[in-house]
Parts: structure tokens; sequence; C-alpha cells
């Protein structure tokens, strides 16, 4: 009789059983994404700062990100993780609604870096590399896929601190990054009766990103030379990143007209 008790019960459970939806899954204790409803302030390879404000509210987080690139301009960006409790995946937009919005699913950062690999600009593949570091800085890595290679090529990154002081300047940002253009400035020229052309200067860069000398690499018209050298000049280069060191450099500039 037991037997046949306990037959009809799980009879009568098994369209219950069949139909449950799974349980929730809470984010762990240990998820350093939670980390990010602070406030850090930070210095980028291209040696812009930025301010980070984060707030939580439940399960949903707001990044207020401010940069202030080289020169006068300021840029307001924002950035959005939201907990899916029954996927149990964080639903991460960075830069929501500008022209470097990157939106991606990734799973709870329980270890020492978290991956971020979602869709960026072009609908290209997209990785964001978040890191906590020994003494409490965050530091985050931005890099896009080579098209046919399987590997991320990377973009920019930048370094943060708790609070409201920077890292040093010297901090380590990014370990390795080629050499950059921060601001350039426009050929001073009348291009009245002139065709247009694009003159490739070769900038070469000591370690603290200062123009050492110039020279022609190529040109469309000797005409356009000087104008590019001095353009050049005038511009301003970070030099390229080794081993966490700035090092001299090469590099090459292209000037249009």
């Amino acid at each position: 009789m037991r037997s046949r008790a306990a037959a009809c019960a799980l009879l009568l459970l098994a369209p219950l059983l069949i139909g449950a939806s799974p349980e929730p899954v809470a984010s762990p204790p240990a998820d350093h994404v939670y980390a990010l409803a602070a406030r850090w302030t930070c210095r980028t390879i291209l040696r812009s700062q930025t301010r980070l404000v984060g707030t939580r509210s439940g399960d949903v987080i707001d990044v207020s990100d401010e940069l202030r690139p080289v020169g006068d301009t300021r840029h307001l960006l924002r950035d959005h993780y939201e907990f899916d409790a029954a996927a149990g995946l964080w639903h991460v937009q960075t830069a929501v609604g500008s022209s470097v919005a990157v939106r991606a699913i990734a799973p709870p950062w329980t270890g020492p870096t978290w991956d971020v690999i979602g869709r960026g600009p072009s609908d290209r593949a997209f990785r964001i590399r978040y890191e906590l570091l020994p003494g409490g800085d965050l530091r985050r890595t931005f890099a896009d896929d080579v098209p046919g290679q399987g590997i991320f090529h990377v973009t920019g990154g930048e370094r943060c601190s708790p609070g409201d002081t920077p890292p040093p300047a010297d901090a380590c940002i990014v370990e390795n990054f080629p050499a950059h253009t921060l601001v350039a400035v426009e050929p001073r020229v009348d291009m009245f009766g002139l065709p247009g052309g694009t003159v490739q200067v070769v900038v070469a860069l000591d370690a603290a990103s200062n123009v050492v000398s110039t020279a022609i690499a190529s040109s469309p018209s000797a005409a356009f030379n000087k104008v590019a050298l001095d353009t050049a000049r005038d511009s301003s280069f970070q030099t390229e990143v080794r081993g966490c060191k700035p090092v001299a450099a090469k590099y090459i500039f292209s000037v249009s007209f």
C-alpha cells in the first residue's frame, strides 16, 4: 500500500515539477561589480582624466563618467550594470547612447579580472577588462576584435583610485600601447588653387612625449612639406608605452590638405 501511495504522490507532483521555473540566482556576495558603486578618479593612457561616480539600487548600478581629455573639451558618459537573477548574469552597457557605446552580458565578477565581451561601434566584438589591483586601484582596458585573427587589439585604458585623487602620474595604466596623437592642429595654409593630398610625417618622440625631430616620409607635393612639418611640431602626442614605461619612439603622423 505504501508503494502505491508513493507512486500516486509522484504522479500528482510530476506536472508541477515539469512546469516549475528555475529559482532565481543571487549575485555572489563577493561579486566585485558592486565596487563600481563608488567614487573613482582616473588617468587614461592618453593623458586624460576621468571621474567615475557610481550609485547602487539593489542589483542595478549606474555610473556617471566625466571625461576630460587633453584640451578644453569635456564629455559626460553613463554606464549601466544590471544583474539578471533569472539568468545569473550581468547586463552591461557602457557609454550609453554615444558613438562608442558597448552592450554585453557577463557572469559575476569573482576572480582577479572580469572580461566583458559584447558589441561596440560598427557592431564589432569589443572587450572591456576590469581588474582590481593591489592597493585598491581599478583598471579598465578597452580592446576591439581583430577580424579573422581571434584576438583583441587594445585601444585604450584607464587606472582609477578610490576617492577624489587620481593615481600617480607614473602609475602603470596599460602595459603596452603604441604611440598616439593627442591633439592634431589644423594645417595653416591657403588651399586656393592647390590640389589636395596627404603628407606622411615621421615624428620622433622622446620618453616624455616631446617632439625631438620631424621628417617627410611621403608627400604628394613639395609645396605642402613645410606646412606639414610645422603642423606636426605644433601637435601633441603620446609616445609608445612598453612594459608600463614610456619609451622614445617614432610615429607616422598624417597631415591632410
